[in-house]
């Protein structure tokens, strides 16, 4: 009846007679809004398919439907006001979790999608042109919708791009320039066409390559490389490098592209000449020094930043000797900068320079032999001392030893180096002493200690064993010896270690990373020994008891506690000790009631599951007795040990955390035939569980329907979240803080 004359389209004017029928009264903007979703190419007509579809995303909507889009509307708006008032500001903590509750809205409740876009398309348009805060607002939602996909008519226009970076307001504001060469971004991810005067680039460049803002610097070089990419104008690469006024935008542009491409780029353009130095540059050294065959200009660029900085300087050689030995490229003079560096580390005294050493270098004639010479000058003559040189390389080289094919085990120096720094008498720096063992362990590990004629394991030993030493010196210690084929002898010899850290009471901070590192280094020596079942002659029931009496009463430490439960859960798991020795078990009854902490509760509940699982072994399979290597008072029988697991999980619970209430799903699962007790546990969690997931495995084990509880609950969750948002934007001054998680 609107459409006289069968056209199948009808005009603006008799779009609103049809609203006007349908008994929506609409204003001039917001028909403005609905003909641009309708006529997106302003043509003036609307055919009845687009109109039918747009119609049926309003009348689909029910009461519920029209409520949550009243809210949304009005947190909208009110966002938008809050930016137009007398002390604009934008709360974008709150924006950003609005944002994600929109995305909830979309995947629940597709139907709202269009009347949603409208709501944005009135805020977007027409731009604010004097307040930087709602233009700011304005910025965000149209970055939001084509995050999200949103059709906002406006975006895909030919020009938006223009308009949008001559914008007046751009000059005004970091974050203004960020979000929009973020939109740049994602209208070009989207392939909406654009078109740009010759003057565009330049225009860019001018605007945004003065803006020393991390993020606009980063998305700037984002952009560039998309827009050049796309229009293949990789000449353009000159012309920033004229105009830019950042001098590291070319290296952020050049570091986005493909392999290849930047390979032929840095040859083109002669990158490497003349490298200054940033944090930009190092990082595109980083990630290209592969492709260039040439090193001088690398060495050039390293004393650059050995000027600078030792550390900084033995961590990029270091790098980019490992970039470019795995791509097969020249380190010949690199590693002789690197050999310099390990023949000074040698030297106690830094005037006690080798003089065979030197007189090689200086009487030879090859060029790596003058590099190797010139580093250790240029350390002599800086005053540096050989014992501060080996805290930085040896630092900086740990994640190079790991791996077996790595560059450093190509060297000859290296090892040499590490075997003649351990021999030292004095050995008094922890942090040196740790990292050297390290290295020691690997070459090791890897089978390249050829010909020593000394045990170093004893040297090492003795070096720990002199003073008091720091948890990593342990740590590295231990660490060795487990890894040691013939371990046992070693075993023997680092008891009186393990006596003075777990019995002596020292310096209580520094004496728990230490007690906690034996107990690691104990649940590991299980582990290793497990076949071969050789243990030192002080692993006997004296020592553990001695160990459980002080560390179950005589401990404050949660910490501590965790882990010796986990070195008596790994004795039972590994078949040390048996699941019924009633000494454990009343000893883990016991560090329940006098530990609160939830790190024991948890360790507590895994353990009390391996014991379990053992002791159902056990008896299910009627396993023949088996002779443990520890035992102490009468086993308790099965059913017993049942009870006083089943009692102790409420225990457990009672203020446990996340992880401690996993646990004790776990064991509550294993058990099977739930009673009373069990099941008022899990009722328990289903209403009061640290996390859905917790709640969702207790209604699994109560077999509880659920779907339709967690979908009534989660859309109530989310109209409170809606609702709180707006609260705030309402009353400011009641909320402090935002939980957006």
């Amino acid at each position: 009846m609107f459409d006289t004359d069968q056209s199948g389209k009808i005009s603006r004017s008799k779009l609103m007679n049809v609203f006007k029928a349908l008994g929506l009264e609409l204003n001039e903007r917001k028909m403005e809004v609905y003909m641009g979703v309708l006529d997106p190419q302003k043509t003036g007509e609307i055919d009845f398919a687009g109109f039918r579809r747009f119609m049926e995303h309003d009348l689909i909507m029910n009461n519920d439907d029209e409520n949550r889009l009243k809210l949304v509307e009005k947190i909208f708006n009110r966002f938008l006001i809050q930016t137009q008032s007398d002390s604009p500001q934008l709360s974008r903590d709150y924006f950003e979790r609005f944002t994600q509750l929109l995305n909830e809205i979309f995947q629940k409740y597709s139907q709202l999608k269009s009347s949603i876009e409208i709501i944005i398309s009135s805020i977007i348009y027409p731009y604010h042109s004097t307040n930087i805060i709602t233009f700011e607002y304005q910025l965000r939602l149209i970055r939001y919708s084509l995050r999200q996909n949103l059709q906002i008519f406006e975006l895909n226009k030919n020009n938006y791009l223009n308009q949008l970076f001559h914008h007046k307001l751009l000059i005004s504001s970091s974050i203004i320039r960020h979000l929009s060469l973020q939109i740049a971004i994602l209208i070009y991810e989207h392939n909406f066409y654009q078109l740009f005067d010759d003057n565009f680039f330049s225009h860019i460049i001018k605007i945004f390559s003065s803006d020393q803002n991390l993020y606009v610097c980063n998305t700037l070089a984002q952009f560039l490389a998309l827009y050049i990419s796309k229009h293949n104008q990789y000449e353009l690469l000159n012309q920033i490098q004229k105009q830019s006024q950042n001098s590291d935008l070319i290296y952020n542009i050049l570091i986005l592209f493909d392999q290849d491409k930047q390979q032929l780029l840095i040859k083109q353009l002669n990158i490497y000449e003349n490298l200054s130095d940033s944090p930009t540059i190092r990082a595109f050294v980083l990630k290209t020094v592969r492709y260039i065959i040439d090193e001088d200009h690398i060495i050039s660029y390293l004393n650059h930043i050995l000027e600078k900085s030792l550390s900084d300087y033995v961590y990029m050689l270091l790098t980019i000797i490992s970039s470019r030995y795995e791509y097969h490229q020249s380190i010949n003079k690199l590693s002789a900068c690197l050999k310099g560096l390990f023949l000074y580390m040698k030297e106690t005294d830094i005037e006690e320079i080798d003089e065979s050493e030197q007189n090689i270098l200086v009487n030879g004639k090859d060029e790596s032999n003058e590099l190797t010479e010139s580093i250790c000058c240029e350390l002599y003559e800086r005053n540096i001392q050989s014992i501060d040189l080996a805290s930085i390389v040896l630092d900086t080289i740990q994640p190079f030893i790991i791996n077996s094919n790595s560059f450093i085990y190509k060297f000859d120096f290296y090892s040499s180096t590490i075997l003649m720094m351990l021999i030292k008498e004095n050995n008094d720096h922890d942090k040196i002493l740790a990292q050297l063992i390290n290295c020691f362990e690997k070459l090791q590990e890897f089978n390249l200690l050829i010909n020593i004629d000394y045990n170093l394991h004893d040297i090492i030993i003795n070096h720990v064993k002199n003073k008091k030493r720091i948890t990593i010196v342990y740590k590295s210690l231990f660490n060795l010896i487990i890894n040691t084929i013939n371990r046992k002898i070693y075993l023997e010899s680092i008891y009186s270690i393990l006596e003075i850290i777990l019995f002596q009471n020292n310096d209580k901070l520094l004496q728990w990373d230490n007690q906690d590192c034996v107990f690691h280094f104990l649940i590991e020596l299980i582990k290793k020994n497990f076949h071969s079942n050789q243990y030192p002659s002080w692993f006997t029931n004296k020592f553990l008891q001695s160990i459980i009496e002080k560390f179950v009463h005589n401990n404050n430490n949660e910490y501590i506690q965790a882990s010796l439960i986990d070195f008596l859960a790994t004795l039972i798991q590994y078949d040390l000790i048996s699941p019924l020795d009633n000494y454990l078990t009343t000893n883990f009854i016991q560090l329940t009631h006098y530990s609160l902490g939830d790190v024991v509760r948890c360790s507590l509940a895994h353990a009390w599951f391996i014991i379990l699982t053992k002791a159902t072994d056990k008896n299910i399979n009627k396993i023949k007795e088996i002779n443990y290597y520890f035992s102490f008072e009468l086993n308790i029988n099965f059913n017993s040990l049942l009870t006083i697991i089943i009692n102790q999980i409420p225990l457990l619970i009672g203020d446990g955390g996340h992880e401690t209430e996993i646990q004790c799903l776990h064991l509550i699962e294993f058990i099977g035939n739930k009673n009373n007790e069990l099941e008022n546990i899990l009722e328990f969690l289903i209403n009061d569980g640290c996390s859905n997931e917790i709640k969702e495995k207790a209604r699994q084990l109560l077999s509880i329907p659920n779907n339709d509880i967690i979908e009534k609950k989660s859309n109530e969750i989310l109209e409170d979240e809606l609702s709180s948002v707006l609260h705030w934007l309402e009353h400011p001054d009641e909320h402090m803080i935002l939980d957006c998680d």
